[in-house]
């Protein structure tokens, strides 16, 4: 529970944003939740990953050398479709030991949802 007390203390802003997602419109609110659900998804890899948000939005939007414009916005859609899920995914995953992220090989003309055990997250990534 330190952990995600750690993790909410600093992201203040959904405490602020959420009473006006609540109060909104249905499009302004359906936004609001996706905007919020890209900045939970950032922050939360960027925490478990140790990377800035910054540089996580960058991996996830580049469109790589090769890839074509249609496969790219394909990857970009499927992407968001989880990211509107995430609240949910994460939660869920997160009572079974897990994080839930998503993956995409754009060379490979792939992408997926990978679940991996919290314990292996802050390890260094093999060279």
């Amino acid at each position: 529970m330190k952990d995600l007390a750690a993790f909410s203390a600093s992201f203040p802003v959904l405490t602020r944003v959420m009473p006006a997602v609540l109060t909104a419109r249905p499009v302004e609110a359906a936004a609001a939740y996706i905007v919020c659900a890209n900045m939970l998804y950032l922050a939360r890899r960027s925490y478990i990953r140790k990377m800035p948000m910054k540089r996580l939005w960058k991996i996830r939007t580049t469109r790589e050398k090769g890839v074509s414009c249609s496969l790219y916005i394909l990857i970009l859609l499927a992407w968001q479709l989880f990211v509107m899920g995430f609240p949910v995914t994460e939660t869920v995953a997160r009572c079974c030991q897990r994080v839930s992220f998503f993956y995409s090989y754009p060379n490979a003309s792939g992408c997926g949802i990978i679940l991996e055990p919290i314990s292996v997250q802050h390890l260094s990534p093999s060279p």
